[in-house]
């Protein structure tokens, strides 16, 4: 009977805990020498046992290692599933090893033997022992420390080797082992500590570091279930497919053990995933082999891959082979059913071919004596030495040659070496095809060009390096180019990178405005010259099949060009044709280059210096190639989606609940949001994972920032506005000088800034905006990493609808309300800057302390935190609470009241309850004096005598549209436009008209239809209006201008009304259908009615009958009415509702039975 497999398990661990229990019999014995020194029995004793201690602790650990790889192989008892048991009987053996170490150090006794035995009984003893002797007897090699590049799956094995190493001299210094530390590390993982100073404190920080990076076991484990889930092709008749998926079963499975992982229950999933990359016939056995077992085992099946590889390994014989070579590609034929794979082998016995020529060891393709023949003359040695004419080779004729090669200048059965012209001589020399060249250097390099040399144009090419999704560095071949609007990246470099894909919808026009669609996506890498750590950076890139062809086309000679002798390139294969996988374009050319240029004599290269090293550019003395490469690619976002939906069928208003993401950070928000003692809110950052390590940001800031500096440089007064700017940030403790002790803490973001003009603004001409969106070193930008939040902000058309309702309305905005939040502490160093107030000064960094515009999170956090106030204070006060909550566009607040009484004491509310939260109120604005003239001056946008003098008029922008509260009208203002009209400029002046009522519909459903009529004439973008278009047009512009005589009424109510009715109308027409709603006020003197707000929408493309498009009016007018009423619930109460169409059809429908109706009349 067999042995179990168990039983090595279950002897090593009897082993262990023998071991155990002779070591504690070591620790009483050690108890009783202490009790009793003078003891020499005692004393001898003692030593003995401690000289046997190393010993008994190599078998431990030689035990325990049985025990672990029995549980990873799984064979250990069924009942073990983890390393629970080993660990735990380490634990122990070690507590007392090191209790007796500690022992042995106070008393000095040895832990090994003491030898003071004669010469003769060593010797003997030597003999005996044979090679069970002490190996610390031998000089072992000097071990050389670690290298990590940033691979995951080699963190582990890293870390225990480089403490291992550092275990033998526990003396060194931090800052040494630090040091041996940063030696240690290559690419992404250096890139992660390398801004770290060496300094001994922060040699603890850089492991934190490389642990929280590297460390995480589930990262691992993810690394090995990819694998296991990695498509297989194993086939019976190979023995490397059965060993490769062999080898990673039992690799990735042992791992995952070592992570804890009990991958013995997930037994029947990985057979069932592994059993699908089996070929028909291996399959077959496999099942055969298992009949009617119910739940085969992973070892089993690994037991019938090892069987199985090695009868495939005799499958075919082994040939004593040099090397193995397949066919050229060109040559393979397709593949069947029927044909096997045919390999061709070299052996070492066979004798070397040499050259008919000169009898040399080589072929007669790479013969200099053949070379130099002109092709006459090499025909006529071929044909003498009786060689094929085809591929020069010996033993056949052209007719029976088995190469399917034929001239590449003629396509003639011919070698290419053999083509000679009808009218060349016989001593003319032919110039070789370019890529056909010898086998040196030398003879590529003396081909003869009959004529003028002309002129060839190097490109500026450089070689970087790339680090892809793994932490691995590759090697590019980059193309400079600053006529391109993007970088490109090739399909297959992007693939070798493992690149993360998104999908991106650009155009990319290249030459002669021709447009493609081959973009496959774009993705973000980071850039490094190569072999060094820095300066790298962040590219944003489309992905594309190809970039261009060979460049050069043809190789380039060396000319003797003294201005660039001893310059390190960026390139040093210029010179040679070669793929581009990389093109870095215009958005990031000015990052690359430095300021070096080094100009040669007419007909030399200009040198210039990037980050990558010198690339050389421009025309050069050399022969003419094939054809001319240009690049300038112009990249624009594709409009046909946006354009579309000017004529799209209305669709029923989605309900938007909330995602998950929305979820978290609510949560997020209620439970680390707190309130100071002055009023004020304090939020955290709401980062998806704790701590963010974002990489190198402020070689990117910096440089950003040096832009900056060379645009204020220009403009003087742009300049003083910005320092005005920023010098509010630091007098207000909004912005903070960074301590020296927190500059090189790691988790940090450095933010790019700039600055927005606006020139209409009362306030603020001038505001500063944070880029956030910035990438750093790793390709993640900080807004990258956070929550966003929902979206809090009501729609612009309720804010307006509710401002049409009140008798006296009031506007006011909250002074830089992102600024009054507080940022917690903890965060701040993500929402770092560099700024200096004089160009003479040394930039210095900072760190904003509010919520800071630019950033994702910013819009919800301010939000969230007014809704906040008027939640938790809005009891003391109800008006402002309301107002808050319902009646605010992000810092724009709009409301009235009917009566003078509830309009101030709601904005007496409104300062209150605001200043809880030291948010301040200003630019007050009123079509009543008494509320202007409760806030003082300096908080006013207009001044109460405006209301008293007809003649003046104040135009204040509410929300887009043009109030005067004198009139108390809303007004519009619009412009005609002096351009040629183009389809790109005709959008532009449409998008101007701004309509969120749907007061001016009539207009703007022409708009929207002449709008289509240009998409379906299909002219481009520049091109000129066709002349019946540009007609219309014209009248158009030519009309426009009464627009801005319409006036309508602010307010639609009425004092003392009787009854209140909203009726809702819609029609249509062959070019699309609209709605209204109008407000219908009766009292007891008279009746009036208001248009309320409007909606419209042009016909499909596609034909659609008038009796559809009047149902789909209907239903328009029906959402238009809800939307309206919902508005005004709490506002105004609506005795009646009516929605009308004069379409007899479509009332029809709406009153039959839904189920007899077609699906589009049936869903509306």
């Amino acid at each position: 009977m067999a042995m179990p497999q168990s039983i090595h398990y279950i002897d090593a661990k009897g082993r262990v805990i023998r071991a155990i229990n002779r070591v504690t019999s070591f620790v009483k014995a050690s108890g009783d020498y202490n009790n009793d020194r003078t003891n020499i029995g005692k004393q001898a004793k003692i030593k003995q046992m401690l000289s046997e201690l190393k010993e008994i602790r190599r078998c431990v650990n030689e035990d325990i290692q049985i025990m672990e790889t029995a549980v990873g192989q799984s064979t250990a008892p069924i009942d073990v599933t983890d390393n629970k048991c080993s660990s735990s009987l380490i634990s122990s053996f070690e507590d007392l090893f090191y209790e007796l170490a500690a022992f042995a150090d106070i008393h000095q006794f040895p832990l090994s033997p003491v030898t003071e035995m004669s010469q003769s009984f060593a010797s003997s003893t030597a003999q005996q022992s044979g090679t069970l002797g002490n190996l610390s007897c031998f000089q072992l090699p000097k071990r050389k420390f670690p290298t990590f590049s940033g691979v995951i799956t080699e963190w582990q094995g890293f870390e225990d080797l480089f403490h291992s190493i550092l275990s033998h001299a526990p003396d060194l210094p931090n800052v040494e082992k630090f040091e041996y530390l940063k030696t240690s590390l290559q690419g992404e993982a250096l890139s992660l500590v390398a801004h770290l100073p060496l300094t001994a404190a922060n040699y603890l920080s850089a492991w934190d570091i490389l642990k929280s990076r590297y460390g995480n076991k589930r990262d691992l484990a993810r690394i090995h279930f990819q694998s296991l889930l990695k498509k297989h092709v194993v086939k019976s008749t190979d023995s490397q497919s059965i060993k490769t998926l062999l080898n990673s079963i039992t690799e990735h499975t042992a791992a995952l053990d070592n992570l804890d992982f009990v991958t013995r229950s997930w037994s029947p999933l990985l057979l069932y995933i592994f059993e699908q990359h089996l070929d028909y016939e291996l399959r077959s056995r496999w099942e055969l082999l298992v009949g009617d077992k119910h739940s085969p085992s992973l070892p089993e099946f690994i037991d019938f891959l090892r069987q199985h590889m090695r009868s495939a390994e005799v499958f075919i014989p082994s040939i004593p082979t040099t090397h193995i070579a397949k066919l050229p590609r060109s040559q393979e034929k397709p593949r069947t059913g029927s044909i096997q794979k045919i390999l061709t082998a070299t052996t070492s016995q066979s004798p070397n071919v040499n050259c008919p020529i000169c009898n040399q060891a080589h072929s007669i393709r790479k013969c200099s004596r053949f070379n130099e023949q002109t092709p006459n003359e090499r025909f006529q040695l071929a044909k003498s030495h009786k060689l094929c004419i085809n591929c020069l080779g010996a033993g056949h004729t052209s007719a029976a040659c088995p190469s399917k090669y034929k001239c590449q200048v003629c396509n003639r059965s011919h070698h290419s070496l053999l083509h000679f012209n009808s009218n060349s001589g016989s001593n003319s020399q032919q110039q070789m095809p370019s890529n056909v060249l010898p086998a040196d250097a030398s003879n590529a390099i003396s081909m003869i060009v009959k004529g003028v040399p002309k002129r060839a144009i190097l490109l500026s090419t450089a070689i970087l390096d790339v680090i892809a999704a793994d932490g691995h560095r590759h090697s590019l071949r980059a193309l400079l180019d600053s006529g391109s609007q993007a970088s490109f990246i090739t399909e297959k470099a992007a693939s070798l990178l493992m690149l993360r894909r998104f999908h991106s919808t650009v155009n990319v026009t290249t030459f002669a405005s021709t447009t493609t669609t081959l973009v496959k996506g774009k993705a973000t890498i980071s850039i490094l010259p190569c072999n060094k750590l820095s300066p790298s950076v962040s590219v944003d890139t489309l992905i594309v099949p190809k970039i261009t062809g060979l460049t050069p086309q043809v190789p380039i000679t060396h000319g003797t060009w003294t201005h660039v002798e001893n310059l390190p390139l960026a390139d040093p294969s210029y010179h040679l044709p070669g793929d581009i996988d990389l093109l870095l374009g215009a958005d990031m050319f000015p990052s690359l280059v430095l300021t070096g240029q080094l100009k040669g004599k007419n007909g030399e290269p200009m040198a210039m210096e990037t980050i990558f090293g010198w690339v050389l550019v421009g025309p050069i003395q050399s022969s003419s190639s094939g054809s001319l490469n240009s690049f300038c690619i112009s990249v624009f976002e594709n409009l046909d989606n946006t354009i579309k939906k000017f004529w799209e069928l209305e669709e029923l208003q989605a309900i938007h609940h909330l995602s998950e993401e929305d979820s978290i950070a609510e949560k997020f928000y209620q439970q680390t949001t707190t309130r100071l003692a002055s009023g004020r809110f304090m939020v955290k950052l709401p980062f998806k994972s704790s701590r963010p390590l974002l990489g190198d940001s402020r070689t990117m800031a910096l440089h950003r920032y040096r832009s900056l500096e060379i645009r204020l440089s220009r403009d003087q007064n742009l300049r003083q506005q910005y320092v005005e700017f920023m010098h509010d940030y630091v007098s207000n403790n909004h912005m903070e000088l960074i301590p020296a002790e927190e500059k090189d803490l790691p988790y940090n973001y450095y933010i790019p800034h700039h600055c927005v003009l606006r020139p209409d603004s009362l306030t603020t001409k001038l505001r500063v905006v944070f880029n956030a969106s910035a990438r750093t070193t790793t390709g993640s930008s900080l807004n990258d990493l956070l929550y966003t939040g929902p979206k809090l902000q009501p729609d612009i058309q309720v804010v307006l609808l509710r401002a049409r309702l009140w008798k006296y309305l009031f506007m006011a905005d909250v002074k830089q309300m992102y600024r009054q939040i507080i940022m917690n502490p903890l965060d701040r160093n993500y929402l770092r800057i560099l700024w200096r107030f004089t160009v003479d000064s040394p930039i210095e960094e900072y760190r904003l302390c509010t919520v800071t515009y630019g950033t994702s999170a910013a819009p919800y956090q301010a939000l969230r935190t007014v809704r906040e106030l008027a939640m938790v204070d809005g009891p003391k006060f109800p008006l402002a609470a309301k107002v808050l909550l319902n009646d605010t566009f992000i810092d724009d607040i709009i409301t009235g009241a009917n009566t003078e009484e509830t309009a101030v004491e709601c904005q007496s509310q409104l300062i209150n309850l605001c200043g809880l939260a030291k948010f301040e109120l200003r630019k007050w604005a009123s079509n009543n004096t008494n509320i202007i003239q409760a806030v003082p001056c300096e908080a006013r946008a207009m001044s109460p005598s405006l209301l008293f003098n007809s003649a003046d008029h104040a135009e204040l922008n509410c929300l887009g549209l043009k109030w005067d509260p004198s009139a108390d009208i809303f007004s519009f203002h619009t412009q005609p436009s002096s351009k040629n009209p183009t389809k790109r400029s005709v959008l532009s002046d449409l998008a101007r008209t701004f309509d969120p009522l749907g007061l001016l519909s009539p207009t703007t459903f022409w708009i929207k239809h002449f709008m289509q009529c240009l998409w379906i004439s299909g002219i481009n973008w520049d091109d000129p209006l066709p002349s019946d278009l540009s007609t219309l047009w014209k009248r158009y512009q030519s009309e426009l201008h009464l627009i801005n005589t319409l006036v309508i009424p602010r307010r639609i109510t009425e004092d003392c009304a009787i009854s209140v009715q909203l009726h809702a109308f819609s029609d249509s027409s062959q070019k699309g259908y609209a709605a209204s709603v109008y407000l219908r006020v009766e009292t007891a003197t008279s009746v009036r009615c208001h248009l309320v707000t409007g909606k419209t929408r042009v016909a499909p493309l596609k034909h659609v009958t008038i009796p559809r498009l009047e149902l789909c009016g209907a239903v328009l007018a029906a959402q238009l009415l809800r939307y309206t009423v919902s508005t005004f619930e709490d506002c105004l109460h609506i005795d009646n509702l009516t929605a009308w169409t004069d379409s007899t059809t479509a009332l029809a429908w709406i009153r039959s039975s839904p189920h007899r109706l077609t699906t589009l009349s049936f869903m509306r």
